[in-house]
């Protein structure tokens, strides 16, 4: 930064940091970075773009590794190819995020094997709740991220069978709404998502 800035370079440079995602270091009495819990989901992404990013500000936007190569694309002025899944974060570094922007994302990880041996499962992450299916051993777990922010509660009763009575309209809104996700994504891998009702198991 300090290079561009004296080579008179800074205000034609783009400079974008991001990562890969993060480690759990503990949390949850985990260490890699596999499951769907916020400590491993949350990448930095940061950008510096002298005359359209605004020096010190931030966006509350959901954006997903998937964004990635159009933003870079769209920052580069080159043609956005169609059949990329991401949106470009461009309109939100200009502080102008499109309408149409995500309001909930789309997690997979379908690999079960040495050395991790991480269940597989997908789910669903809006601004307050996430929707995981462990879907192998017909699991699930739900999390208000309002009043459980560290994700330490499930509302899924009955080792993940069953939600919490008050949580019933909500799961059911996420199952709805990750169903779209799967198909919006053509992700045809793992086993469709499926929450049995509780009178299966009485």
């Amino acid at each position: 930064m300090d290079f561009l800035d004296e080579s008179g370079l800074a205000d034609n440079t783009i400079v974008a940091i991001t990562s890969d995602h993060g480690f759990f270091m503990g949390d949850h009495g985990w260490f890699d970075k596999r499951f769907m819990y916020e400590p491993a989901i949350r990448v930095p992404w940061l950008v510096r773009y002298p005359g359209v990013v605004k020096p010190g500000s931030s966006s509350d936007a959901m954006n997903v590794n998937i964004d990635n190569a159009p933003t870079i694309l769209d920052l580069a002025g080159l043609k956005i190819p169609s059949d990329m899944q991401g949106m470009s974060l461009v309109p939100i570094m200009k502080g102008t995020p499109p309408k149409s922007w995500r309001d909930a994302f789309y997690y997979h990880y379908y690999e079960f094997a040495p050395p991790h041996w991480v269940v597989p499962h997908y789910g669903i992450r809006t601004e307050r709740y996430k929707l995981i299916s462990y879907y192998t051993i017909n699991e699930w777990e739900l999390f208000d991220l309002k009043k459980d922010p560290d994700e330490m509660e499930s509302l899924f009763e009955w080792s993940g069978y069953k939600v919490h009575p008050e949580y019933e309209s909500v799961a059911q809104d996420l199952v709805s709404r990750l169903k779209q996700l799967r198909k919006q994504y053509k992700d045809t891998t793992g086993k469709p998502v499926k929450l049995w009702s509780t009178k299966s198991y009485d």
